[in-house]
Order: C-alpha cells, then structure tokens, then sequence
C-alpha cells in the first residue's frame, strides 16, 4: 500500500489488526502518525517513511511481528514509546537526525547492530530490552542517562562501545538492571576499557 502524498495525517489505530497489509510506503507530507496505526498487522514486512515525516508515535508498529525491514527518513527527529516493539526488524539505521527514542521502542528486535545517534541523551526504560540477536552497541558521547533494563535480556551483546571517554562513561546515570543477562563485562571507551 502506497499512501497518497498530500495526506497530512494518519489517525490512531487507522489501520490496526490489517493482517492482509503486507508492506506500506509513508509519504512525507505526514504531520501525525497516530498512536497503534498499524500495531498488530501480522503480515506486515516492510515499511518506507518517506522524508519529512519527523515523528513515529507510540506503538505505531507494535506487535507487527513478521515487520522485518524499516526504512526511516532523514527527517525523523522523534521515535515514540513501544513504537517498533515485539517487531522483527533485522537491521535497522536509525537517522542522524533522531533526538528522542521513547521507552520500549526497538524491545524484542532481531536486529544484531545499532547505533544511536548523537543528539539522543538518554536511553530509555527497556528500549532495546530483549533483542536476542543484538551482538554490538554503539553508544554516542551525548548519553547522560541509559534507563532501567534498557538492554535487559540481549543475551548476545558481546560488543559495547561508547564514543566518549571513561570518565564520561562513569558520569552516565544508570538504571537498575540496565545490562540485566548481558554477557559483555567491559564497554570500550576512547581511552581504554571501563567494567560494565
């Protein structure tokens, strides 16, 4: 399904539990996604957003549990709670551009990178939580807080890398249980190593 360019909004739970929808393409002339507008579409594989969409909202793909690839736009500043949760994204880039990333929003991921982008500052409660696959991490020197159990359960983690010093990483706020079961021990800093 290709959405119309002109269309400035897509209401909450507009397209919910579609599970004939098997791809969708979002044309950048979309101001609001609305919140659960395409949650539940089992036969969902794979969605382009279009650029000039700036915000994904809460649980706009969530439980969308064959959605394997996710193009996201340049212009995207904002990914809401539990967005692409219980997905099955395989790889994902998320832009630059990104600013926010909401509580929950990757949780249950096939995907085995990621990288977060600069001008996030904080990683959310359980946001990458339970991504079994995900082997290696690259955190930006902008993060001042990672959330409780925020990668909780990625059981794969062996790789975590920090673009910023020791010192900078000891300064972080760290959520209980944020690296609960993963079996890294050290992050990797620019300066040297720091226990997990």
């Amino acid at each position: 399904l290709t959405l119309k360019n002109g269309i400035k909004e897509i209401g909450i739970n507009a397209f919910k539990f579609c599970n004939k929808l098997s791809s969708i393409t979002i044309p950048g002339s979309v101001e609001t996604l609305g919140v659960n507008a395409f949650s539940s579409c089992s036969g969902l594989t794979a969605v382009t957003i279009e650029n000039g969409v700036k915000e994904i909202s809460n649980s706009t793909f969530e439980y969308c549990k064959n959605l394997s690839e996710a193009n996201l736009p340049s212009s995207l500043i904002s990914i809401g709670s539990n967005a692409f949760n219980n997905c099955k994204l395989t790889a994902l880039t998320i832009p630059d551009s990104v600013e926010t990333i909401g509580s929950v929003a990757f949780g249950g991921n096939d995907f085995t990178y990621i990288k977060i982008p600069n001008g996030v500052k904080k990683i959310e409660l359980k946001t990458f939580a339970s991504c079994s696959n995900l082997a290696t991490v690259d955190i930006p020197s902008s993060i001042t807080a990672i959330g409780i159990q925020a990668f909780a359960g990625c059981k794969k983690l062996t790789s975590f890398n920090f673009e910023g010093t020791t010192s900078q990483w000891n300064s972080i706020t760290k959520g209980e249980l944020w690296d609960n079961l993963v079996p890294a021990t050290v992050v990797h800093c620019t300066d040297g190593d720091v226990a997990m």
